[in-house]
């Protein structure tokens, strides 16, 4: 009975020293402290350009019926505020896209000159994404021209 007592203390005994078995003057080292990800912050002003393409058709009496308006390239600036709490973000847009008048095929006196949005915004944050929609007010300005 002996033996086998000795050698389960031996076996207890050696347990502790294969942990620091390369360095038995030396205590294991402490595993490092990861620090926790840094916690995206949406709220803020931004600005931007955009540029984009046009087109669409009307019925219109004040135009003669269908009236095709081709397609056209605009440039956009808008810009914004948006707010957070917690993993919600919420805020606004304005939006105004310029250039290149957009003309009718068949009259070429009718352009649409100018488009103006107002858009309200929900988005749901989550590490580095933001998913978002939007709701708002589109308008734009329309030149007759020398149409009746």
């Amino acid at each position: 009975m002996n033996l086998r007592i000795t050698s389960c203390v031996i076996a207890v005994a050696l347990a502790p020293m294969a942990a620091n078995a390369g360095n038995l003057s030396e205590p294991a080292p402490i595993p490092a402290i990861t620090p926790a990800a840094p916690v995206i912050d949406w709220s803020g002003a931004y600005a931007g350009l955009g540029f984009g393409s046009y087109s669409g058709d009307e019925s219109s009496t004040a135009l003669g019926g269908q009236v095709d308006f081709g397609s056209d390239t605009r440039a956009q600036v808008f810009g914004g505020y948006q707010f957070q709490n917690g993993s919600f973000v919420y805020g606004g847009e304005l939006a105004l896209a310029v250039g290149g008048g957009l003309s009718a095929e068949q009259n070429t006196t009718a352009k649409l000159d100018e488009i103006f949005d107002l858009k309200a915004r929900l988005g749901y944050a989550a590490d580095t994404v933001l998913v978002y929609g939007v709701v708002g007010y589109s308008s734009a300005e329309m030149d007759l021209g020398n149409a009746d």
